[in-house]
């Protein structure tokens, strides 16, 4: 099927409405219907004609009628104009009123159409009705290739906050060999998590002097037994995590927050590591959402001089290297895949700003920040770099969720900070579409299987 990429951007003729035809529009309440005079015959409504005309169909006969319509329109139509943004993806309303003869027939014809039409992932879906989580559309927007590469025995490790966990979980529950170290949402930034991976892979008399050094600068009213006790647990927790990265062969990564604590030059205690403008927040807050226990943990760093900031747009860059760096160091040949976490902040008090803004906005400035400085970062390894990816698990949940019928967040426990389960598990099987070569035959379709642990739940 030919096109022309440029007719996607063609001017139409400018539709002149007089200032008392838009007052007209106006309810009595003062709302307005804005979309009032759109016209029903768009390619975009292509979807409900069809809809509408299977209800009213008489019999087999006019509903063979109303699919050949169908076909037709999308054949003449969808090859030009706006219908050259049309995906081909059947919506869900669609599909439960088709039967399934009916649903045999249309699904390959529009898979032919679809597999035609990857150049247009660059162009933004024009018709809301085909938005889902099903892999065939999601493939039409995205830009994820299909790489099998994670088998039931592959070693698989995720890393950072609980989207990550999520990740494991489901991919456990389909028979596969995965373990996650956990992070809250608020101390997943790449910072923090540079830090704590240079600290990681550091020899160990410069690892344990480090941790040494700082569990005394922050604990200094605790006995010397309880700084033992703290300084052996986090030596174990990194001895850990560097253990777990160095055997995985495929390494999830997903990076969550760009506000840390930074500290100003020459304040860092066992510096050696090269992270010293970073405090080592990773050493002292705890997994909890509780706010006055976080507020008196974050005193403690404060106290040394850290000020509590969003990451530039160059630091969160830099930091996201070094952190990539640190993996690739500690193993050289996984397939290592990165995310941004969809999971807003959960708190931003105490923030310094340089404009007013609530957590909404300052959560958007900081995911924007992150996300524009990891692809300008990839676009650096890809070049050198095969075995590296990015999922696009922020962009489903923020971008293509929200156009569905259903809740993004807080659906199963009313919490505006865990992504719906059916969302979730949308994600998830998507993942596993694109990188799995096997999955085990479960009781339950995976689309519906339900999380044991929400997105979020700490």
């Amino acid at each position: 099927m030919g096109f022309s990429l440029s007719k996607l951007f063609r001017k139409k003729p400018r539709e002149k409405r007089s200032t008392a035809s838009l007052k007209a529009i106006a309810a009595a309440d003062g709302t307005i219907a804005f979309y009032a005079g759109k016209s029903a015959g768009r390619p975009r409504f292509v979807y409900r004609r069809l809809a509408q005309a299977l209800d009213t169909a008489a019999g087999p006969t006019e509903r063979a009628s109303a699919i050949q319509s169908f076909r037709d329109e999308l054949k003449t139509n969808g090859s030009r104009g706006e219908g050259l943004k049309l995906r081909m993806v059947l919506p869900p309303f669609l599909e439960r009123r088709l039967r399934p003869g009916e649903r045999a027939e249309l699904e390959p014809w529009l898979a032919a159409l679809r597999a035609r039409r990857s150049r247009l992932r660059d162009a933004f879906p024009d018709c809301a009705d085909e938005f889902s989580l099903a892999p065939a559309f999601l493939d039409s927007v995205l830009g994820v290739e299909k790489s099998p590469a994670i088998e039931q025995r592959t070693r698989i490790f995720t890393m950072g906050s609980c989207f990550a966990r999520n990740i494991a979980v489901f991919l456990q529950a389909n028979g596969f060999t995965a373990e996650a170290f956990m992070q809250t949402e608020d101390l997943n930034s790449p910072f923090s998590n540079a830090r704590m991976l240079s600290v990681a892979s550091a020899p160990p008399g410069e690892r344990q002097a480090f941790v040494a050094d700082w569990i005394e600068t922050l604990y200094p009213e605790e006995s010397s037994e309880r700084r033992a006790a703290r300084r052996d647990e986090a030596l174990g927790r990194l001895s850990g995590l560097a253990d777990s990265i160095a055997s995985a062969e495929v390494v999830i990564v997903t990076i969550g927050s760009a506000l840390d604590f930074f500290l100003p030059a020459g304040a860092s205690a066992g510096g050696a590591t090269g992270e010293g403008e970073v405090a080592p927040k990773f050493l002292l807050l705890a997994d909890t959402e509780d706010a006055d226990k976080r507020a008196g943990l974050a005193q403690r760093l404060k106290a040394q001089g850290a000020s509590f900031r969003l990451g530039t747009f160059a630091e969160s860059k830099t930091a996201i290297g070094r952190f990539y760096s640190a993996v690739r160091a500690l193993n050289p040949h996984a397939l290592c895949l990165f995310t941004l976490s969809p999971v807003p902040m959960d708190s931003a008090i105490g923030l310094q700003k340089m404009a007013p803004g609530g957590a909404a906005e300052i959560d958007c400035v900081s995911k924007s920040t992150l996300r524009a400085a990891l692809y300008e970062a990839m676009a650096e390894w890809i070049a050198a770099d095969p075995k590296v990816h990015y999922f696009p698990s922020y962009e489903i949940v923020r971008w293509i969720a929200p156009n569905l019928p259903i809740q993004t967040f807080g659906a199963e426990d009313a919490s505006a900070r865990h992504v719906s389960e059916q969302v979730l598990n949308g994600v998830c099987d998507y993942f596993l579409d694109r990188f799995g070569m096997d999955r085990v035959a479960a009781n339950q379709d995976p689309k519906t299987m339900p999380s044991k642990h929400p997105v979020g739940a700490d």
